[in-house]
């Protein structure tokens, strides 16, 4: 419901005749004081949204730049070629370790068999012996 020029100075009458011509400078000075600390008081509360809607957009930014960090490490294949990389190397010693393992067994088999070989050879030896003096026994009894 807008005022029109008729209540308003209605209104300067009631207060000229209330407050005085001589208070008027006053009072208008305490409107205007009144006005600039409203304008004041409007202005940080402006102030203050504006504040809270850039953290709100801020956070919104952070907690975006997040989830594109995570999707990011989601996306980097580094991690799992690390990890394929790691499992072959565990692979390979494990390999690694058998083929250890296997080798002293070539080994004490070889030297089984080269103690086998050479007591084949000792008994080989020993055979020629033997049939001589076996031999040179049949001769003497025959004798």
């Amino acid at each position: 419901m807008p005022f029109g020029w008729s209540e308003i100075i209605l209104t300067l009458v009631v207060v000229v005749v209330i407050i005085g011509p001589k208070e008027i400078p006053n009072l208008l000075k305490q409107l205007g004081s009144f006005s600039k600390s409203i304008k004041k008081v409007s202005r940080e509360f402006k102030k203050s949204l504006n504040e809270l809607a850039e953290e709100g957009d801020l956070k919104e930014l952070k907690n975006s730049l997040s989830d594109i960090n995570s999707i990011k490490k989601d996306l980097d294949p580094s991690k799992q070629i690390n990890k394929e990389i790691k499992s072959i190397k565990d692979s390979a010693k494990i390999f690694e370790n058998e083929i250890e393992n296997i080798n002293p067994i070539n080994k004490e088999n070889t030297q089984n068999k080269e103690e086998q070989e050479d007591e084949a050879n000792l008994i080989e030896n020993i055979n020629p012996i033997n049939k001589e003096n076996t031999q040179n026994k049949d001769d003497k009894k025959n004798e």
